[in-house]
């Protein structure tokens, strides 16, 4: 990744120091009583900055609306606000443009006129920075090539990933249904055991008449026994 990045910013400086011609940034200060300037001629490619200085505390800025002709969409309302988180708004100029303070509707607008187009010229390209750094174009293409292959790989990776989350989800489904139709078997599978609570009762009844009629008879036998020993001298 740091590789990756490494590599983009540089193919970035080399883009910029080789194409870009750094043009002139004017202030336009914005504060109680309006703009600074109502009228401003530039040039194609030069910059327009708004300042916020309308301090309503020591700390604190009354925010300004300034309208954006470059918002995507546009309509007659758009605007940049700037306040005391970004307190400045630069636009870059290549064509007339009329700022008005959506805030503040009765200040007087600022009209920036493009009086002309410059192209780079040696004397331009002079002010441009030089790059110094020691990685070569071929370098950073074999960085590009090999930062694209990782990103290939890992869109590869994160393809089969995605299907064995799917092949999860399709089997975590199949074992809750195959769960609940172990449930509903159990459920089916209780067997009512009251008949048999009620034969292991009266058979236990049964089991005790027989076992008094017993003891019954032995008594019977034992008095008998009596009996006789004491009729019979025995």
């Amino acid at each position: 990744m740091l590789k990756m990045m490494t590599a983009l910013a540089l193919l970035l400086v080399v883009s910029v120091g080789t194409t870009q011609v750094f043009g002139e940034d004017y202030q336009i200060e914005v504060s109680e009583t309006g703009f600074e300037h109502t009228y401003l001629a530039v040039n194609s490619g030069d910059t327009v900055t708004f300042v916020n200085v309308h301090y309503v505390t020591d700390i604190n800025l009354e925010p300004h609306c300034i309208s954006d002709p470059y918002a995507q969409p546009y309509t007659e309302l758009s605007y940049w606000q700037i306040t005391d988180q970004q307190p400045t708004r630069t636009y870059a100029i290549t064509s007339g443009q009329t700022f008005y303070d959506r805030c503040f509707t009765d200040f007087s607008p600022v009209v920036v006129e493009v009086t002309g187009t410059e192209t780079a010229s040696d004397t331009d390209m002079d002010t441009v920075p030089d790059y110094t750094g020691d990685t070569s174009v071929t370098a950073l293409q074999a960085d590009l090539v090999e930062v694209t292959l990782d990103l290939t790989n890992a869109l590869e990776t994160i393809s089969i990933l995605q299907t064995q989350v799917t092949n999860l989800q399709n089997e975590s489904v199949l074992l809750i249904q195959s769960n609940t139709d172990l449930q509903n078997q159990l459920v089916n599978a209780i067997v009512d055991v009251t008949p048999y609570t009620d034969q292991i009762e009266a058979l236990a009844e049964e089991r005790d008449l027989w076992q008094q009629i017993a003891e019954n008879w032995y008594a019977v036998a034992l008095e008998q026994v009596r009996v006789m020993v004491e009729v019979l001298g025995l």
